[in-house]
């Protein structure tokens, strides 16, 4: 009887030392997007990013998974509000349509004539975020987990008379959204409000003369036949938001799918990037075919352009600080960021 005893509490205690499988369990997320699926950052959630998640969590997790795009959840400009309250699990926010309460995360727009590499500025606002806390506790401290970052390609002016200087702009109506109409303080045009739903038929009738954005967007949309004049100005890729998960869902993750969300996050960014370029130079190239001209505003031109602008970022960052947040810090860590990138600077806006 007492040898009985020894073997079965070594058997315990062999046991014991044994690695503990964790509980398979069932996960529900609804992802969320303002925008429809046949632009390729939502396109890619269905395509690129689920996959990887359910690949990686094969045969441990399972999660079921409700695509609600288009508006159908919340529209352009709700998907924040709608990934705090638990509204959806998870979400794709534009940063740019929230400018209290997400601030930091307009660094791009506020510094434009970066470069034009999607990739590589979605991988520098991934550091952003890594090394600077501020950057995370604004998506924390609106109940939200960031994910990836999401951007657009570089911008470009679509206008209906030929631009070669800054100069061709004075006096004339440029549509521009939001942040990017920023852009034309100081070169003599005026910003008029747009989105694409009304850019066609504001050309075409003359409520502006032209608009600011980005070639994937311009080519579906047809504009280049009512601005066939396009100008690349070289903005610069911009960060214009993220996929993110309500902070609560998050935690209830156990660690390796947390580690599935972020391995799938970094691919769904890298092919995004890829995919964006890549349809961009395809758009360009139909364009032209199309009857549209296109032309590379000079050095020169971009530099003037440049400097003709007013300080719009030591304006944002001074915004930011009048907040309680760390405005200027953040601005001074972008600028080095890229200049340590080897990114050739057209304005240094933090000096």
């Amino acid at each position: 009887m007492n040898k009985l005893r020894i073997v079965s509490a070594i058997c315990v205690a062999a046991g014991l030392l044994l690695p503990v499988a964790t509980t398979a369990k069932d996960f529900s997320m609804n992802v969320a997007s303002g925008s429809p699926p046949v632009v390729p950052w939502v396109k890619m959630i269905s395509t690129v990013f689920i996959p990887e998640v359910n690949a990686r969590l094969e045969g441990k997790h399972t999660i079921n998974w409700i695509e609600s795009y288009s508006g159908t959840a919340a529209k352009v400009g709700g998907v924040l509000e709608a990934v705090e309250s638990g509204l959806v699990e998870m979400g794709q926010v534009y940063a740019i349509f929230e400018q209290d309460k997400l601030i930091l995360q307009n660094l791009t727009y506020m510094t434009p004539f970066g470069s034009d590499d999607l990739e590589l500025v979605t991988r520098l606002i991934n550091e952003m975020h890594a090394e600077n806390p501020a950057m995370t506790a604004a998506w924390t401290d609106n109940g939200q987990e960031f994910i990836a970052p999401i951007g657009l390609d570089t911008h470009y002016l679509a206008t209906n008379f030929p631009v070669s200087s800054i100069d061709d702009l004075e006096g004339r109506k440029i549509g521009g959204a939001g942040t990017i109409a920023n852009w034309l303080n100081g070169v003599g045009a005026t910003a008029v409000a747009g989105n694409f739903s009304v850019h066609y038929n504001n050309i075409k009738t003359g409520v502006y003369d032209g608009l600011l954005n980005f070639s994937s967007g311009i080519f579906p949309n047809k504009l280049h036949e009512v601005a066939p004049h396009l100008t690349r100005v070289d903005f610069g890729a911009q960060f214009v938001g993220g996929l993110t998960v309500n902070s609560d869902t998050w935690a209830s993750f156990p660690p390796e799918v947390q580690t599935a969300f972020r391995e799938a996050g970094e691919v769904y960014r890298i092919k995004v990037a890829s995919a964006l370029q890549g349809f961009a130079k395809m758009a360009e190239g139909k364009m032209v075919e199309q009857g549209a001209t296109e032309s590379h505003l000079t050095k020169e031109e971009r530099t003037r352009w440049a400097t003709a602008l007013p300080n719009l970022a030591a304006d944002w960052a001074d915004r930011a600080e009048a907040r309680g947040l760390p405005g200027h810090e953040i601005l001074k860590a972008w600028m080095a960021k890229q200049r340590n990138a080897g990114i050739d600077l057209v304005r240094n806006w933090d000096q």
